[in-house]
């Protein structure tokens, strides 16, 4: 089975690995299925996190928002401070955060609860401390 040239050499091998029947993987990459989705999880920030069709796949930018908001919390001085992280889906964020400034107290909320399965999972694999609630923020 040929690589689809959308997908990186080393998403390729991951597939390979997880996947028996590679004739319908490359099928839905092909109908624009993200790889992400199918490898089950992506790095985020040094940070594994899980994704599927609940959460939406964390990006770039948000690794760059994510780093300035590390830096500001630091040169404010706001390590103790509380955080909530609104629509938190994979939890992502408040995981990067919690992981590297452990003092701050972090809440995320989410209107779904698919997604907040998701990120408590992601938070219990990446052993950070934060608080989940299923609301809507209305």
């Amino acid at each position: 089975m040929k690589k689809p040239s959308s997908v990186t050499t080393n998403d390729w091998k991951l597939l390979k690995v997880k996947y028996k029947n590679l004739k319908r993987v490359v099928k839905k990459i092909e109908n624009y299925f993200p790889v992400q989705y199918l490898i089950g999880y992506v790095d985020f920030y040094g940070y594994k996190i899980n994704v599927n069709r609940n959460v939406l796949i964390p990006r770039f930018e948000t690794e760059t928002l994510v780093e300035k908001t590390i830096k500001l919390i630091k040169k404010y001085k706001l390590k103790n401070s509380s955080l909530i992280d609104l629509g938190t889906g994979s939890g992502c964020i408040s995981i990067v955060l919690k992981k590297e400034i452990e003092t701050l107290d972090i809440t995320a909320l989410d209107i779904s609860k698919k997604a907040l399965k998701v990120a408590i999972k992601n938070a219990k694999y990446n052993k950070a401390d934060i608080t989940f609630i299923h609301e809507d923020i209305y």
